[in-house]
C-alpha cells in the first residue's frame, strides 16, 4: 500500500473482509531518526504494519515486531514504548502543529504553585473558536497520549494505534481538536521527608498492594515507575512487571526520599477530564462537542456526564466509545437518570468481536448500545473504528 496523501489527509477503506486499511502523511514515517538510531522504523509502504528492525548500514527492513521478538514489558518493549510514544508526540507537535497547552492554567495557580507540578493537552489551532471540537481521551495503562495505544503502535502499526485518522478527518469536517492526557497525574520529587513514609508508596497504598500478595517494595516501585498514587494505575504497573526482578529492587536511599505529589486539578483521570471540560471547553465558543473515550477513558467520560449533567447537555454531540471499561469501573454505583438518559440516547460502544464492524450486537454495557469493532483486539478497537466512530459523530 503506497502513501499518497497529503500532511493534513488520511485515507482509510476497508478491504474485503471488513477490516479497515488505510495510509498516513508521509511525514509521519520521515521523522523516525532517533527510532532508526536505535534499530527501528515504521513502514513507509504500509501503514498498517507494525514496527520493523532497520539496518542502518544497509537502510534495509528487517522482521516486524511481535510479541515473541519483543516481548511485552521486557527492556526492550519499555524502550521502544518510550521512543514511539516521543515520536508520536513530535509528530503530532511539529508537523500536524497541534499545539501543547500547559494545565493547569494559570489563573488556578495555587498557592507556592511547584512549577514542576504541570500536565498537558494538544489542541488545534482553531479549537477555542470553532463551532464543533473532537475531543479524544485515553485509556489506561498501554494508552499514552497523543496515541490511542503504545502496544498496538508497536505490534500492528501507527493505523491501530494512532490517532491521525481521527486528527486529519477532524479537520476535513472544521473540527477543532482537544486531546486530552488523563494519565499524567503526578510528579516524582524529592522532599524533605517530614511525613511518615518510607518510600514514594503511602501506607493506604501498601496496605492495598500487600492484599494482592504483593509487599512494600512492590508498591513503592508500582507508584515510583507509574508516577502516581492511584492504586489501579500502581497495580496495573506491579502486574504488568511482577515477573522482573527490579520489581523486588530495595531503594536506594535517594529513592526513599522521592514522593508522588498530584498535579493540581489534574491527579487522576476524572479530575484531568473535568477540568479540561471546566477551563477549556465549557468556555469554548463551540455549540457541539464530540467525545471519543477508548477503555478507561469511558469512565472518566460517564463521570463528566455525571458530574456536569446540565451544562455538557447544552452542547453535546455524540459520543463515540472504543471498548469502554465504563460499565466496569461504575459497578455498584448508580448513575442519575438524566446521565443515563444521555449514555442511552448519545453514545456508542465499538467493541471487540468477531462480526463484520459495524455490525449491531443487541446489546448494553451500562445504557450504551454495542457495536462490533470487527477486531479482536482492546488496544486496536480505537485506531480501526476511526471512520466508523467519526461517522457516526458527523449523523444527526
Amino acid at each position: 500500500m503506497s502513501l499518497k496523501q497529503t500532511e493534513n489527509q488520511t485515507d482509510m477503506d476497508r478491504d474485503s473482509e471488513g477490516k479497515q486499511t488505510g495510509s498516513l502523511p508521509e511525514e509521519l514515517f520521515l521523522c523516525q531518526e532517533e527510532l532508526r538510531a536505535n534499530g527501528w522504523q515504521f513502514d513507509l509502504a504500509d501503514a498498517d504494519q507494525p514496527l520493523r528492525r532497520y539496518d542502518a548500514e544497509s537502510g534495509t527492513m528487517g522482521e516486524r515486531a511481535s510479541p515473541s521478538n519483543v516481548v511485552e514489558n521486557s527492556d526492550e518493549y519499555i524502550h521502544l514504548k518510550a521512543l514511539v510514544h516521543k515520536y508520536t508526540t513530535d509528530f503530532m507537535v511539529g508537523v500536524v502543529g497541534l499545539e501543547s497547552a500547559a494545565l493547569p492554567l494559570e489563573k488556578d495557580f495555587i498557592p507556592k504553585h511547584n512549577p514542576k507540578l504541570m500536565s498537558e493537552v494538544w489542541m488545534s489551532k482553531n479549537a477555542l473558536q470553532s463551532e464543533t471540537v473532537l475531543v479524544l481521551i485515553n485509556g489506561m495503562s498501554n494508552s499514552e497520549a497523543p496515541a490511542w495505544n503504545m502496544k498496538a503502535c508497536i505490534y500492528h502499526g501507527l493505523v491501530a494505534g494512532g490517532i491521525s485518522t481521527y486528527v486529519s478527518q477532524a479537520r476535513e469536517r472544521g473540527w477543532g481538536i482537544v486531546v486530552c492526557n488523563p494519565n499524567k497525574n503526578g510528579v516524582v520529587c524529592e522532599t524533605d521527608c517530614s511525613d511518615s513514609q518510607t518510600g514514594p508508596a503511602p501506607p493506604e497504598i501498601i496496605q492495598a498492594i500487600s492484599e494482592f500478595g504483593f509487599g512494600e517494595i512492590a508498591a513503592h516501585r508500582g507508584c515510583l515507575e507509574s508516577k502516581t498514587t492511584n492504586l489501579e494505575r500502581c497495580g496495573n504497573w506491579i502486574y504488568g512487571h511482577h515477573t522482573k526482578s527490579d520489581i523486588m529492587k530495595e531503594l536506594t536511599e535517594c529513592e526513599t526520599k522521592l514522593r508522588v505529589l498530584p498535579i493540581p486539578y489534574n491527579g487522576d483521570p476524572v479530575a484531568h477530564v473535568q477540568y479540561v471540560w471546566d477551563s477549556i471547553l465549557e468556555p469554548s465558543r463551540a455549540k457541539t462537542i464530540h467525545f471519543v473515550p477508548f477503555s478507561y477513558g469511558g469512565f472518566a467520560m460517564s463521570k463528566l456526564v455525571e458530574a456536569r449533567t446540565e451544562k455538557l447537555s447544552e452542547r453535546l454531540g455524540k459520543i463515540g466509545m472504543a471498548d469502554s471499561s465504563h460499565f466496569i469501573d461504575n459497578f455498584g454505583s448508580e448513575l442519575s437518570a438524566e446521565a443515563v438518559e444521555i449514555l442511552n440516547t448519545k453514545a456508542r460502544n465499538w467493541i471487540p468481536s468477531p462480526e463484520p464492524l459495524g455490525t449491531e450486537l443487541g446489546s448494553e454495557r451500562l445504557h450504551v448500545r454495542s457495536i462490533s469493532a470487527g477486531a479482536l483486539e482492546h488496544g486496536c478497537v480505537a485506531g480501526l473504528c476511526a471512520s466508523a466512530i467519526l461517522d457516526f459523530l458527523g449523523t444527526e
